[in-house]
């Protein structure tokens, strides 16, 4: 084997090593990015999930304090109605963005999309129904 030959083989496993290595890195990148997206996903998740409770007691403080001071909860009284709408409205908020959420991290964008209209539908049929 002369120099020529010897020379061109160890230029050849060189780019051979380097093509490999450079793949390699490339996948644990990708690895790494998927497993920092779904731990931010899931830290937003719960965040809206803890909001959404948070909201739930509001609502239970707020109603009875109105029982305990006597106010009668009906359509009569429109500001006490007002005030038990709009945390509800943040409710079925927090609701849908959890779903969204959830289905995102679960999904392809195009299924994610669809999904998403379909939240959206399903969000506005329980506000009609709530404001009935």
């Amino acid at each position: 084997m002369n120099m020529d030959e010897i020379s061109g083989k160890v230029k050849d496993l060189f780019s051979r090593g380097r093509q490999a290595s450079k793949e390699a890195l490339e996948k644990a990148g990708d690895k790494v990015q998927d497993f920092t997206d779904k731990s931010v996903t899931k830290i937003e998740i719960h965040k809206l999930e803890t909001k959404r409770d948070c909201k739930y007691e509001e609502m239970g403080l707020k109603l009875s304090q109105m029982l305990l001071e006597g106010a009668s909860i009906t359509s009569s009284n429109p500001d006490d109605i007002r005030i038990l709408n709009d945390i509800q409205e943040e409710i079925i908020g927090s609701l849908s963005r959890i779903v969204k959420k959830q289905v995102g991290e679960r999904t392809d964008s195009t299924t994610s999309d669809a999904i998403n209209k379909i939240v959206d539908g399903v969000t506005d049929m329980i506000r009609n129904e709530v404001n009935r």
